[in-house]
């Protein structure tokens, strides 16, 4: 019986420690796609100043009809689309790097969880075998062996 335990443990540690390294290097990956998604928000908030949603719609209005404007007014819209368009188009991009950085962070989210319930299954196996020998050798059921925490 004792060879039996100790079988059941030294079979489990490996399975264990590989879970441990694969959780570091996903932790790692989650971080790192963490940190890019708070950097991108920075970027974003710094880039669009002060300008709200609305103000940037109604910009847009004025650049969309810049013809039917008065010729003053034209001159002026203009002017400030040269001065300012380079930020719109910038928020533009940053916004959707942000999107695909949100999917990517989502994307390491899962796999954690993924390899968690992986990890929980072939334990949960091992010692539904491990559970089975004893059974068999001496011939009466044995408590569950709830999985460690890892």
């Amino acid at each position: 019986m004792k060879g039996t335990i100790k079988a059941y443990w030294d079979a489990r540690k490996p399975i264990e420690d590989e879970y441990r390294q694969r959780k570091a290097v996903d932790d790692a990956a989650f971080q790192q796609k963490t940190q890019k998604v708070e950097r991108l928000s920075q970027e974003i908030q710094t880039v669009s100043g002060s300008i709200s949603q609305a103000t940037m719609e109604f910009i847009r209005f004025f650049i969309e009809n810049k013809r039917e404007l008065p010729p003053e007014l034209q001159e002026y819209v203009q002017q400030w689309q040269k001065e300012n368009i380079g930020s719109f188009t910038r928020v533009a991009k940053l916004r959707d790097e942000l999107v695909e950085s949100l999917k990517d962070q989502h994307d390491a989210s899962s796999q954690a969880t993924r390899l968690y319930e992986e990890t929980m299954s072939k334990l949960w196996l091992m010692t539904q075998n491990f559970e089975a020998k004893i059974v068999a050798v001496e011939g009466k059921p044995t408590s569950s062996f709830p999985p460690l925490p890892l």
